[in-house]
């Protein structure tokens, strides 16, 4: 991390920033959109259009793309359902992304991914061999010493 760590955190945050432009030209709502929509490793959607973020996140997984359900400030507090909060958030992170090499355009691709499965319906088991095909190119880490 010492050697890397500069262009390290650099290439991490145009690569959120890279994805959470792609998703948001993509139909899917971006948290911070008015002010640059990140300035961290963390790309933040309100996808309670999308099922919530339980739905989101199970769906996403099932094409083999990582993401974390988040509660965001507007979510219902759990008391107010019956004991079961609504989480509207998704959470996607690009620091593994570009350990491995990828770079803007591959965030592209992955928005474009996760657009097709949450925007447009696409079956997220159909998505998976390519998902996997796409993630073969990435299986050595960049950032680090050989």
């Amino acid at each position: 991390m010492l050697a890397f760590r500069y262009q390290y955190a650099e290439q991490i945050i145009k690569n959120a920033k890279t994805l959470a432009k792609t998703l948001d030209k993509g139909g899917l709502n971006v948290i911070g959109r008015e002010k640059g929509y990140t300035e961290s490793h963390q790309v933040l959607l309100d996808v309670k259009g999308f099922g919530g973020g339980y739905e989101a996140e199970k769906t996403l997984t099932e094409a083999n793309i990582v993401s974390n359900k988040v509660s965001l400030p507007w979510d219902s507090r759990a008391e107010e359902h019956g004991g079961s909060a609504f989480v509207t958030g998704l959470r996607l992170g690009t620091p593994e992304a570009t350990r491995r090499g990828m770079k803007e355009k591959e965030m592209v691709q992955i928005g474009n991914f996760i657009c097709r499965i949450l925007v447009d319906k696409e079956d997220p088991n159909a998505a998976r061999k390519e998902v996997s095909n796409f993630m073969k190119k990435y299986q050595k880490a960049r950032y680090c010493f050989d």
